[in-house]
């Protein structure tokens, strides 16, 4: 990772991104740098991160993971998160559920405060997961925070008028510089680009080769092939969301849209794939 990594990161991360107050030229040095470093460490790296009996490498390795969308690591966060063994890592652990943004992020979320409000003896990091959940709430739709906030629930009776959203803004700021960062260095093939604008609007598979045949790809295996590999780049780097009886996980797309036969026109319904452009898909068109 890069030197910045070497030279206390983690101080910029407590506080859900303490970055995004640093003046204009560091915070883009500092976001281009965490990024970078998100795409390129492996897998083992960020494991032997998790593993250690320390909140600096933890905090680390949960903003890593979450920015690049690791999904693979859902579960050990989740882990974690519960278990709440550390202090500061806490709001890493959150930071990376709510950028995978599925239900069952917002499950975790959820039981974390069904286990730590009640606890008057553990003021860990409530106010940022019930931000993270209200942000989840406000992207996806949802109301899973609302039956914390009712009148003498969980909420109210644990910090009373506390504003629940305390921490919105913080993570909104962060994610807008994250993504920013993300769609100015992701660069996009023609192929993928071509995959970008069919996308807009919503679009399935069956469609997407139909399109790209039509424009004069004689070979239909090898067309597949390349669109099956934009997509699926497309789709870890949050340009695209696909979708097959919901959405999909970003560490299962490259395997489902590996196989022909969810290209055909012929598909049936349960076995159909399609494809939405995102926000930061969109400001590649």
């Amino acid at each position: 990772m890069g030197a910045e990594s070497t030279r206390g990161r983690y101080f910029k991360l407590l506080g859900g991104g303490t970055f995004a107050d640093l003046p204009r030229e560091q915070r883009s040095r500092f976001v281009a740098d965490l990024c970078r470093d998100a795409r390129t460490v492996d897998d083992a790296d960020l494991t032997d991160m998790l593993s250690l009996p320390n909140w600096r490498p933890r905090l680390t390795a949960a903003w890593l993971i979450g920015i690049d969308r690791r999904t693979g690591f859902r579960d050990r966060l989740a882990e974690l998160l519960l278990a709440s063994e550390l202090a500061f890592a806490g709001k890493g652990y959150a930071y990376a559920l709510l950028r995978f943004g599925r239900p069952e992020d917002a499950v975790v979320l959820s039981a974390y405060l069904d286990r730590y409000l009640p606890r008057l003896d553990c003021p860990y990091d409530q106010g940022y997961v019930m931000s993270a959940l209200l942000h989840l709430d406000d992207t996806r739709g949802t109301t899973a925070a609302a039956r914390f906030l009712v009148p003498g629930g969980p909420w109210k009776s644990r910090y009373g008028d506390a504003d629940p959203g305390a921490m919105c803004d913080r993570i909104r700021h962060a994610e807008q510089l994250i993504q920013a960062e993300q769609v100015r260095t992701a660069g996009v093939t023609l192929v993928e680009h071509f995959v970008l604008e069919w996308s807009d609007g919503g679009t399935h598979l069956a469609g997407l080769v139909t399109e790209w045949v039509r424009d004069g790809e004689p070979d239909l295996p090898h067309a597949i092939s390349l669109l099956a590999d934009a997509v699926a780049s497309l789709g870890r780097r949050g340009l695209i969301e696909v979708y097959a009886d919901g959405p999909v996980p970003t560490d299962q797309i490259g395997p489902l849209v590996a196989d022909p036969s969810r290209w055909s026109p012929d598909a049936p319904a349960d076995h159909a794939v399609a494809v939405s452009l995102t926000e930061a898909g969109a400001a590649f068109l």
